[in-house]
């Protein structure tokens, strides 16, 4: 992702992303992002990126027809939309990105405050109804099925030349997630709308409301992928500066509680879902591309702390 900045006729904010460009843009009545689709990716096709932005505002619309219980819960608000354009204005959310405030590394009242709501909101996301075009209409390719997406990914680690899984080691994989889907919930694998990159940058918290951003990725799959992933990106701060100490567990317990489900991380669902979550950061750390021999030594390293607590989920370790 390359991230460029500058300050012009009123374009605080200029970012680039693979798919899209976001633009800070100041106005007589207020502070708005302007994010236009494709502008980046040429290799989308203009009625793909056309119905990327259909389905988001879709979802947009059905969110604020059926508002969050709660004020603290925040929602983005759509001021213009421009299909053909291939572009979409919101209105500025206040706060700081949940990314800079766990960073801190506190586990304090406003913090965990933070949490909760996150695992709150996702409780009352994922419970708004979905119709049989947005089920049609994903945003991705990838099967539902949990075992038959791992197969892929690990696929994707042999075809990569990694150390890791050969075929017997993948065949031990799948059937070890196999056992757990079998014996999970079926609730918990029940379809919802999905955020798809419910992530820590992707949640802004200004002390009183929790608003989540970015809708671009949001489709129909299994809910508990944004739960889990919003555990995995937390624990992965244990990962990524193993010579601090962070209290993970403290983090993990608020998510859960605001969630509804205190128990969760104890179930087959949750550790069959986290084994998805583990597979896709290991593949994006296989294929990542050291800078330094410091860069090098250090993608080796989460490289093992995933493999490790990916077997450990399996009951293979």
């Amino acid at each position: 992702m390359a991230d460029q900045t500058r300050q012009s006729e009123g374009v605080l904010v200029d970012r680039r992303y693979a798919t899209s460009e976001v633009r800070r843009v100041v106005r007589d009545d207020g502070v708005f992002y302007v994010k236009r689709y494709g502008a980046v990716d040429s290799a989308l096709s203009t009625e793909s990126v056309q119905q990327k932005l259909r389905r988001e505002l879709r979802l947009v619309k059905l969110m604020q027809q059926s508002p969050p219980p709660s004020p603290r819960l925040g929602l983005v608000d759509v001021v213009e939309t421009d299909i053909a354009g291939l572009t979409i204005v919101t209105r500025e959310v206040p706060g700081r990105p949940l990314q800079e405030i766990l960073l801190e590394g506190r586990a304090d009242r406003d913090t965990l405050l933070a949490l909760f709501l996150a695992g709150r909101w996702l409780r009352w996301f994922q419970s708004l109804s979905f119709s049989e075009e947005d089920l049609q209409d994903r945003s991705a390719s990838d099967p539902l099925d949990l075992v038959e997406y791992c197969a892929i990914r690990l696929a994707k680690l042999r075809e990569s030349k990694y150390i890791w899984p050969d075929e017997a080691e993948e065949r031990q994989v799948l059937r070890a997630l196999r056992a757990l889907v079998d014996e999970a919930d079926p609730d918990l694998l029940r379809l919802t709308w999905i955020h798809a990159d419910y992530a820590p940058p992707n949640i802004l918290w200004d002390g009183h409301t929790l608003t989540p951003l970015d809708f671009t990725m949001a489709h129909v799959g299994v809910g508990l992928v944004d739960v889990t992933h919003l555990i995995h990106r937390i624990e992965m701060f244990a990962v990524y500066f193993p010579w601090r100490r962070w209290p993970v567990d403290r983090w993990r317990a608020a998510v859960l509680r605001g969630y509804g489900r205190p128990d969760l991380a104890d179930t087959a669902a949750y550790r069959a879902v986290m084994v998805r979550h583990h597979l896709c950061r290991l593949l994006t750390y296989v294929r990542r591309q050291p800078h330094s021999l410091k860069s090098a030594i250090h993608n080796s390293y989460v490289r093992s702390r995933v493999r490790h607590h990916l077997l450990c989920l399996l009951g293979l370790r």
